[in-house]
């Protein structure tokens, strides 16, 4: 049995966290197929592979039952992250957020994982503190890791932010406001306190956003002006 040339790459080069973006089902079968005549730890890892597939392509029954099959003592700490990662992702799917959050902080320590193993865990992390509706917290998440992405990366995770921050209230950003004192998260605050507080006086919103990006020329969202507030420019 011979995997094709893309899959044998990914299986025996590939070290850390699984590249499958285009994979298919079809594929995460060809990696179950081989790991039936690999020995540990590489079955191990091909298993792992083919549940990261399943999970991307929404096949989460089978990508349950592979994950089950997996012996986390014969990998290493980076495809732990992984596999911990992947659980938390089934869990999120049956919307127990709270269970996901305390599995991935019992199994997961952050800083022992390489770059890809800790943007794939502040990525899991931040959709269950989000689906948990702890929207700062979740931000937190994302605004960590932007540094990490590459330019097209960071404008797509940027916009998770402002989706993320925008489910609080006038009042909880007000609150939110007094309360933190980090200058990324308080950027994101006040600039979804000018969209909601002001959305009944164009003009005035127009001004109060012209001075938050004099005044924050060095924030993330200044490069990447969230589309809703491009609008308002326009307008």
């Amino acid at each position: 049995f011979l995997l094709p040339q893309h899959l044998f790459l990914l299986c025996h080069q590939q070290t850390n966290l699984p590249n499958i973006e285009n994979q298919t089902i079809f594929d995460a079968n060809l990696l179950l197929n081989a790991s039936e005549q690999a020995s540990h730890p590489t079955r191990q890892k091909l298993l792992l592979q083919a549940a990261y597939i399943l999970i991307k392509n929404k096949q989460f029954a089978q990508a349950k039952e592979v994950l089950e099959n997996i012996d986390t003592q014969q990998i290493n700490t980076n495809l732990k992250g992984i596999y911990f990662t992947q659980e938390a992702e089934l869990q999120l799917q049956q919307q127990q957020s709270k269970i996901a959050i305390k599995q991935l902080n019992d199994n997961i320590n952050p800083s022992q994982l390489n770059i890809e193993g800790q943007i794939l865990f502040s990525q899991t992390m931040a959709k269950a503190q989000f689906q948990n509706s702890q929207y700062i917290d979740s931000a937190k998440e994302r605004i960590f890791i932007n540094t990490f992405l590459n330019k097209s990366e960071r404008e797509a995770n940027n916009e998770s932010i402002w989706n993320t921050i925008s489910n609080l209230s006038i009042q909880e950003l007000e609150g939110a406001s007094s309360r933190e004192n980090d200058t990324n998260i308080l950027g994101w605050i006040k600039l979804s306190y000018i969209s909601k507080a002001y959305q009944h006086d164009i003009e005035l919103q127009n001004k109060k956003l012209d001075t938050w990006l004099t005044n924050n020329s060095q924030h993330e969202a200044n490069e990447f002006l969230p589309e809703t507030l491009k609008q308002i420019k326009k307008a």
